[in-house]
Order: structure tokens, then C-alpha cells, then sequence
């Protein structure tokens, strides 16, 4: 195993360790130029990498250059970071040639690292979105849920313009808010290529329509 894989997996599973979030937090936001992964793009506000412990066939992380706990704490400073999660997603999907992906950033219980990061990935059993015929923006409940709880986000205007992204934000604040999901935890998934509509979904898959297992990288 190259020595760069072994240490960036050693690294990851010590990421894990709550106790260390806030140093987590530091390190991707001054050191992240020194995290030993195999780098697939950086930009101004973000970088991704391969994940060292990858869940599926194509698994890329892509993590802000700032500290960020998670989607409960986005405020109007660090909602330009989620735009650029989605924005680098989107250019990413066309050269990953795979005909279906996903991108999802877990929150509450499912988000296993104290760094909010977002996955991109292909392969079995995984969660992708099915969008309601609907297209209207607003917030409802989807009428074929996936989850035991299973929301549609659509923003008046295209992700990732900064409106459209704070309407995101405050929509699943408040829904995670409202129904308590943090406890059991939840994740907003979206299909890079189009970005529109969000899901949020949180509980467990016995609503499925087919294969909905969500991992927890």
C-alpha cells in the first residue's frame, strides 16, 4: 500500500474521534494544503480528494478550506462554501463518466467527522435522488419517500446562486429543527448534474422504492 494511502486512511479514522472535531475543523481550514490524499480539484474555497476509505466505486470528498461543524451551523459567512461544494461537484460529474451520482452531506448522527464535506459517488446501494414530477419551488414531502422522513427543496432560483443557496440552508434548518432530526440523523442529497430539487431525508429505509441504503462513510 503507497505510503500516501496508508497515512491518509490513518488520518481519516482518527478524524472520527469527536473529541478532536475542533482540530479537525483547524486543520482543513489552514492546513488543508498538507492533508496526504490524492487531490482531484481545488479551488478557492474548497478542494477534493479521493476518499481514502471509499463506501462505493467512485467516492470523492470535497471539503471547505474553512471550519464549518456541519449544515446547523451555516450562517450567511459560510453559505458560500456550500455553494462551492455544489458548483465543484457539478463541473466534477462530467469527467467522472458514470451515469448516475449522487451528492450528499450527512448531518446530526450520520456526519461521522467534525468537518462539514460532501460525497460524491456512484455505485451500489446507494441513495439517488427520484424527483417528484412537481417542480414548483418550495418545500413539501415527498410523495413517494424514501426515508421515514423524506423532504423536496426546490429555491426559487438555480443552485448555486447565493439566493438559492440560502433558501436551502434555511429551508433544512428548519425542517431538521421542527421534526428533531439531528438525534437520528440526516442528510440532503442532490443530483450534481442538475443540482435542483435538494432531499432531505432522515430515519430508516423500510419506505424504500428499491435500494436507498444509506452509508455512513
Amino acid at each position: 500500500m503507497p505510503f500516501v494511502t496508508m497515512l491518509s486512511r490513518n488520518l481519516f479514522a482518527l478524524s472520527r474521534n469527536g473529541i478532536i472535531s475542533p482540530v479537525v475543523r483547524l486543520a482543513f481550514a489552514r492546513f488543508w494544503w498538507m492533508v496526504p490524499v490524492r487531490r482531484v480539484t481545488v479551488t478557492r474555497e474548497v478542494f477534493a480528494f479521493h476518499h481514502p476509505r471509499p463506501s462505493w466505486a467512485t467516492h470523492i470528498l470535497i471539503v471547505p478550506k474553512r471550519g464549518i461543524a456541519g449544515l446547523l451551523t451555516l450562517g450567511d459567512r459560510e453559505a458560500p462554501y456550500l455553494a462551492a461544494i455544489l458548483a465543484t461537484a457539478r463541473e466534477l460529474a462530467p469527467s467522472l463518466d458514470v451515469e448516475s451520482l449522487s451528492l450528499t452531506i450527512n448531518g446530526g448522527d450520520w456526519q461521522d467527522v467534525g468537518q462539514m464535506h460532501a460525497h460524491l459517488a456512484a455505485g451500489e446501494n446507494l441513495f439517488r435522488p427520484d424527483d417528484p414530477e412537481s417542480h414548483e419551488s418550495g418545500v413539501t414531502m415527498h410523495p413517494q419517500p424514501a426515508r421515514q422522513f423524506h423532504a423536496v427543496i426546490t429555491p426559487p432560483s438555480p443552485l448555486p446562486s447565493p439566493a438559492a443557496t440560502r433558501f436551502v440552508i434555511d429551508a433544512v434548518q428548519q425542517l431538521v429543527q421542527e421534526h428533531d432530526l439531528a438525534p437520528a440523523g440526516f442528510a440532503i442529497v442532490v443530483d450534481p448534474r442538475r443540482l435542483t430539487p435538494v432531499h432531505l431525508i432522515s430515519g430508516p429505509s423500510e419506505y424504500a422504492r428499491g435500494s436507498t441504503h444509506m452509508t455512513r462513510p
